[in-house]
């Protein structure tokens, strides 16, 4: 109850209340990173920044807990980044409980994917292509990949069925095949 009074030149007091209801205030949490919906690919870096204001105890983010329902427990606070989370859809979840015991809640939904196959294509030569034993043959081929970008180099390697290894990159020249 609150009391309101007046007191006047003659010493007479005027007086009035009213009732009122104090109470605390939940916190706020906003997740900042990831974003609802994002996929990564299996060794990415995830990170995970939020922030949590309490309107008794101003900035509370150290408190946040971060939950995974396929890895458990993530971490806590912000900033910080994973990288080995398992391939599959998680439910993440921040929460933060404040000294009052009221809490905020923020579930996003992340997928974790399988690694991807690269593509591989041969520019040369052609498909069918008859060549004369003994000529030198150009081969050249790109490849790509999800999650490295271009392949080049050691990555690429080239085979026969009769030959064996034929090279290793992008481009090369043989004349010795069978």
């Amino acid at each position: 109850t609150i009391f309101f009074s007046a007191n006047d030149s003659s010493g007479t007091i005027g007086t009035t209340y009213i009732n009122i209801t104090v109470e605390y205030a939940s916190p706020e949490l906003t997740v900042s990173s990831p974003v609802n919906n994002a996929e990564y690919f299996h060794d990415a870096n995830i990170d995970f920044t939020t922030t949590a204001t309490d309107p008794q105890e101003g900035d509370i983010t150290e408190r946040i807990v971060w939950t995974s329902n396929a890895d458990g427990v993530l971490g806590t606070g912000t900033g910080f980044s994973i990288g080995d989370l398992t391939e599959t859809t998680h439910k993440i979840t921040a929460y933060i409980i404040n000294a009052f015991g009221l809490s905020a809640t923020q579930e996003i939904n992340i997928e974790v994917l399988p690694p991807q196959k690269p593509s591989a294509s041969i520019i040369l030569p052609p498909n069918k292509h008859t060549f004369i034993h003994g000529n030198s043959i150009n081969f050249s081929g790109i490849a790509n990949d999800l999650e490295d970008g271009p392949l080049i180099d050691a990555s690429l390697s080239w085979k026969s069925h009769i030959d064996g290894v034929l090279g290793t990159g992008n481009a090369f020249n043989r004349s010795n095949l069978s």
